[in-house]
């Protein structure tokens, strides 16, 4: 499966559905949600928002174990794991910011997974503001105008 490259616009978005998911609601963002991009950019962002429940899960019959963490040339990584208790088995590709989303979300949380342990904090941290930036940008922008 070949993955499609986001532009920054996208990344933001996606960082954002997935860090802050209220931030842009579809009832409030209703325009946001009719592009066929940025529809797909929200799945992702639920397929990582899911990827994050099932790994920082507290009850151990629920919780997802890690059964690889396959890192790619590219920095992305293949993930696969599985919940014993409920038959469940998940394979996910994960671009580099994806998997920095999910670890800095993981941390967050105060969960993290020991198998995605690859990196200091700092530098996911680095890469998901570089992604936020065009919509700093954007947000200054609108701001200047209206002034």
């Amino acid at each position: 499966m070949t993955r499609i490259a986001n532009t920054p616009q996208e990344d933001a978005l996606l960082v954002a559905l997935v860090l802050a998911p209220g931030t842009y609601s579809r009832n409030r963002y209703f325009d946001l949600y009719r592009d066929e991009t940025r529809r797909r950019v929200h799945r992702r962002a639920l397929t990582l928002r899911s990827i994050v429940r099932h790994l920082g899960e507290l009850s151990p019959m629920r919780r997802a174990r890690v059964v690889e963490l396959d890192s790619k040339s590219d920095g992305g990584a293949v993930l696969r794991y599985e919940i014993e208790s409920l038959g469940l088995r998940r394979t996910a590709m994960l671009s580099e910011l994806e998997l920095a989303v999910v670890r800095h979300a993981l941390r967050h949380a105060g969960r993290p997974v020991i198998a995605l342990e690859g990196r200091e904090h700092g530098v996911d941290r680095h890469r998901i503001d570089a992604a936020l930036a065009p919509l700093a940008d954007s947000l200054t922008g609108l701001a200047s105008v209206a002034t």
